[in-house]
């Protein structure tokens, strides 16, 4: 002790603190275990401790009870064995997982997944697509298996914004996944069985039926530049020159009897054209690991980096190194007739396979994809809102429907009494869905005096083009959006009120329709302070037929700050945590309740109101239109 610590190893000297020094160490030691204890416990690892054991997953978008690509079927767990294109594997799972396409489970689902291949390329530049509302409690999972361009929508940021979790055959998504995969059957050993060149009778063979998607019109072209100088042998609906040897088996009848199939019809060939649909990175399908299987020598046109999918850097040829079609067809030609130099591509046959290849297998989409989506969902779930089915054994398994309050215009509306939280000053953001049956002065969100500038008063006014256009009074006078929405047509409206800064230039008042900026105004005093009731609907201090609400509102969010513009943008589909910053209420129309007396604030302060003249419409979806 007197080598390590010479000063402290001398003998105890009587303290010369008094009680109250004392007692002032003792609580700055006791804070700095407690801020240790809170600092652990803040950067410790997600789902080290409190992770979740039981993760639902709702599928929102597909057409059918299972998905194509994954297999997530409906309302089965994934803890069981199960065959996917003839090969069997264990599902097993180290939590709970399971997969619903039932919408009606979407108040008690911990995740939802949409997979944007089942949305058109194009239409959705067009027309909006429609998305259900996000609990705090729920993650959005973006499923993405498709070549690039059939799901362009993925790259929109008001597409990217709302998805907390990408599932993709991108290496850095947040579940990355393969299509290196046992495509019919066999194991990855099958890969290294020995090539007989004497047995390749063959020149080149290409199996396309996609003629048009994606990159295909290229890739039919360059093919056929090939033809003239090697004999290829086209099979599928593209450049078809051959008939499939058993033309009682349609191919595509079975997806793993076609990949098979395909490898047997592959062993014959010199050369296999795998040709990807698309030129993207990372894009690697199950073509040239039927080729690989089949003993052929991939020619190969796709992804730039191949070689991190396969066995060698020399297990392919790559297209990319030729200058044109007609030079990778001689040189295919040549090769065709030089067996050393043709054998030498598969070299890689008498090692062992890398860490590298098989970890590509390992993540193949069929395998364990679902278990390691569950998996993600479950570590991003630590430190949020807990779904109320964790730790309320009676929540229903098929939840009410959504709805929203539909007035017709004759003085419907919802009424809250006055508080000093709905007193607003000098910042807050107002925001709702607003699907308009006509236009008119209608109010939206008021708490101000008719005729009046006392409070603040959010509405729609008719405008040109036969559309409405919403408007800001408070302080100083009325601002007015310059973007319409139209009418029957579902909008997200928001106003952002900032006008507390001490420089003019950083004040402002900002109208945002469907989560964009569309306009932006100075502003100089703070909103004035009433004792009005809030009203939705109409004006708040009149009893009258005029100035109310024709349409159908849904989901009133308030602010007592100013929130950005990502911020407004991501509120489109999101009911708020109670506990978030600024939040003085939200109100979602959607409690069960035959006489529609009344509605809930689900924020903080509870600013329940009373409904007069107005009812409950299902209203599930809105619309993200990535359009207007």
């Amino acid at each position: 002790e007197q080598r390590l610590f010479p000063s402290y190893a001398t003998a105890a000297q009587p303290s010369t603190m008094n009680k109250t020094q004392q007692l002032f160490l003792g609580a700055i030691f006791l804070f700095a275990i407690m801020s240790m204890v809170m600092v652990y416990r803040l950067v410790k690892y997600p789902g080290q401790d409190e992770q979740m054991q039981d993760v639902l997953v709702l599928v929102w978008n597909t057409p059918s009870h299972t998905n194509d690509w994954a297999s997530f079927t409906e309302g089965r767990s994934i803890d069981d064995k199960t065959s996917i294109l003839g090969h069997d594997y264990d599902r097993s799972c180290p939590i709970k997982c399971s997969y619903v396409n039932n919408k009606d489970m979407i108040d008690v689902a911990d995740a939802v997944m949409f997979d944007p291949s089942y949305w058109d390329p194009e239409e959705w530049r067009r027309d909006p697509v429609y998305l259900p509302y996000k609990h705090p409690y729920q993650k959005w999972i973006s499923f993405e298996h498709s070549a690039p361009s059939i799901i362009p929508i993925i790259y929109h940021m008001g597409y990217q914004r709302h998805i907390d979790i990408v599932a993709s055959y991108k290496n850095n998504s947040d579940v990355p996944f393969t299509f290196m995969c046992h495509w019919g059957g066999g194991t990855v050993e099958d890969f290294r069985e020995p090539v007989d060149f004497d047995e390749k009778k063959k020149d080149a063979v290409w199996v396309s039926s996609n003629c048009m998607y994606a990159s295909a019109a290229i890739r039919s072209s360059y093919v056929k530049r090939m033809m003239p100088t090697l004999d290829v042998h086209a099979y599928g609906k593209c450049l078809n020159n051959q008939k499939y040897p058993n033309q009682a088996e349609k191919p595509l009848d079975h997806f793993g009897k076609a990949m098979r199939d395909n490898v047997e019809l592959f062993r014959d060939y010199k050369f296999v054209l795998a040709f990807e649909y698309e030129n993207a990175t990372d894009y690697v399908t199950e073509t040239i690991v039927n080729a690989l299987r089949a003993g052929s020598l991939p020619v190969y046109m796709g992804a730039q980096n191949i070689e991190a999918f396969l066995p060698s850097k020399d297990a392919v040829i790559n297209a990319a190194n030729f200058a044109s079609p007609e030079d990778l067809a001689a040189h295919l030609k040549q090769l065709a007739s030089n067996e050393d130099k043709y054998m030498a591509h598969f070299k890689w046959k008498k090692s062992s396979l890398s860490k590298k290849f098989l970890k590509n297998f390992e993540r193949c989409v069929f395998y364990g994809t679902e278990c390691r989506i569950c998996m993600a969902v479950a570590r991003q779930h630590y430190g949020t809102p807990t779904n109320p089915r964790h730790t309320t054994p009676d929540v229903p398994a098929a939840p009410q429907a959504s709805y929203a309050l539909e007035l017709e215009g004759h003085g419907g509306h919802v009424l809250i009494q006055d508080h000093h939280s709905l007193r607003l000053s000098y910042e807050y953001t107002l925001a709702t869905w607003i699907r308009p049956r006509s236009f008119g002065d209608q109010r939206i969100i008021d708490k101000n005096h008719a005729g009046k500038v006392t409070g603040y008063n959010f509405d729609i006014q008719a405008g040109p083009h036969n559309k409405g256009y919403v408007r800001l009074c408070a302080a100083d006078g009325c601002v007015m959006a310059k973007r319409g929405v139209y009418a029957n047509e579902w909008a997200h409206v928001s106003v952002v009120y900032n006008c507390g800064m001490p420089s003019i230039f950083d004040n402002y008042i900002r109208f945002y329709i469907n989560g964009e900026l569309d306009s932006n105004y100075f502003c100089f005093n703070p909103t004035q302070s009433t004792s009005l009731p809030l009203a939705f609907g109409r004006p708040a201090d009149v009893k009258a037929t005029e100035g109310t609400f024709h349409g159908t509102i849904d989901s009133v969010w308030i602010f007592s700050r100013a929130l950005e513009q990502e911020e407004v943008a991501n509120l489109m589909f999101r009911i708020p945590n109670p506990r978030e910053n600024g939040l003085v209420g939200y109100w979602g129309f959607d409690e069960e309740d035959e006489d529609n007396s009344y509605v809930l604030d689900l924020g903080p302060n509870e600013h329940h109101g009373k409904i007069t003249d107005g009812k409950r419409v299902p209203s599930r979806e809105k619309p993200l239109s990535l359009n207007k």
